[in-house]
């Protein structure tokens, strides 16, 4: 009969979170969302039938099963460490940067500069991959990562592609409308009650779980998104979003190069991070 593995990222987060006793921490070190860190233990608690965080008191514990689970997967995992460290080598010197981002800054920042990118590296090819799911830069095939977030993540040297800053944007069609029609929100975070109260639409909030979908929301008419200003420059430009009335709103939060240590003394990094935030 085989085996019936749990989901393996999963379990990367489960550690995580249970070495901080902390979800945001964890989401820091992990350069991802705090929503994502959230449905990664939750898929975990699915898997095994338990709860592993007790979250009431407003603070996190481990329940008797996740004490029970961490005591089993942290040995594990320096196991696992052990063995890479010992085993893994050098690659050669290879003419592919790999870089890691999520689908949002893929498809309307990195994929729009692409070409001036890779002629600012003639000798390299540049592989984008997408995934919102947590990476170890340490171990992982990948050179580089794009991660949205405040930047202060563990072990990882990042950069600040652009200054964190939300534009509210509507379907071209519907500006008059702006007013009325529903607030479109990403993740669990209202971005909006930091607008001032006399522009912000008196809709309904619908939320949605990635910027590329809340995007899409936008332009098929659904509501008004506020969004990061580099995901949606180009579709103003282009006529396919407008702007309402509302002002721009400066925001803590943007996109980062992140980088391991040992990935930023390489050349072909260095001067991809040079060349992406000249370009966005």
């Amino acid at each position: 009969m085989p085996t019936r593995l749990p989901p393996l990222n999963a379990v990367r987060v489960f550690e995580v979170c249970a070495r901080h006793l902390n979800f945001t921490r964890a989401a820091e070190e992990l350069a991802v969302s705090h929503s994502a860190v959230s449905k990664q233990i939750a898929a975990l608690e699915d898997f095994v039938g338990e709860q592993l965080f007790d979250r009431s008191g407003g603070r996190i514990t481990l329940t008797k099963e996740g004490r029970g689970l961490r005591e089993v997967i942290a040995p594990a995992f320096e196991q696992l460490q052990r063995a890479f460290d010992e085993h893994r080598r050098e690659r050669p010197d290879s003419k592919v940067l790999r870089v890691a981002t999520v689908a949002s800054f893929a498809a309307h920042a990195l994929v729009p500069a692409y070409a001036a990118l890779t002629a600012a590296l003639p000798d390299f090819a540049i592989e984008v991959s997408t995934s919102d799911r947590p990476l170890d830069l340490a171990r992982e095939a990948v050179d580089v990562a794009i991660r949205y977030g405040r930047g202060d993540w563990a072990d990882l040297e990042t950069r600040a592609l652009v200054p964190g800053r939300l534009s509210a944007v509507v379907h071209p069609d519907r500006v008059s409308d702006a007013a009325t029609m529903p607030r479109l929100q990403t993740f669990a975070l209202d971005e909006w009650r930091y607008v001032n109260a006399a522009s912000v639409p008196r809709g309904d909030v619908i939320r949605f779980e990635h910027f590329v979908v809340t995007i899409q929301a936008a332009r098929a008419g659904i509501g008004v998104a506020l969004l990061p200003s580099i995901l949606v420059q180009a579709l103003l430009a282009e006529g396919q979003l407008a702007q309402p009335p509302i002002p721009d709103i400066d925001w803590p939060e943007t996109f980062h190069i992140a980088m391991h240590p040992t990935s930023r003394r390489r050349k072909d990094v260095a001067a991809f991070a040079d060349a992406l935030s000249s370009l966005v």
